[in-house]
């Protein structure tokens, strides 16, 4: 089922429940948790200055920043337990403008924010 429906399915079962009125001090943004720290946060990493220091062991991405550029990161947890990113990657020579000869990667974990 794409995304889409499920978000509709679970506003509409909410609304029916009477939850939205439940949840009208909210904001969207009150519903995101914050990432943990895995590493270490370094303002040394790619990104724009707004979301520096941050941490690049916290995802897809290779963290000396010489070999792989990566993008699109979308992470579901599969039928066997395990969490599976499938994302984009391309030559970091070839800066962010490269991403048009992408291919796609796959990454599996027991977590779903990866392995270390």
């Amino acid at each position: 089922m794409s995304s889409m429906k499920t978000w509709i399915k679970l506003f509409a079962v909410m609304s029916a429940l009477g939850a939205s009125s439940l949840a009208a001090d909210k904001t969207l943004i009150d519903y995101f948790l914050p990432t943990p720290i895995r590493g270490q946060l370094t303002a040394e990493a790619w990104g724009a200055p707004n979301v520096l220091p941050r941490d690049p062991r916290n995802g897809l991405e290779d963290s000396s920043m010489k070999q792989w550029c990566y993008w699109d990161g979308q992470i579901v947890k599969g039928p066997d337990g395990k969490y599976h990113m499938f994302a984009s990657r391309w030559d970091q020579s070839k800066g962010h403008g490269g991403w048009g000869g992408s291919a796609a990667v796959h990454a599996v974990s027991d977590q779903p924010i990866g392995l270390t």
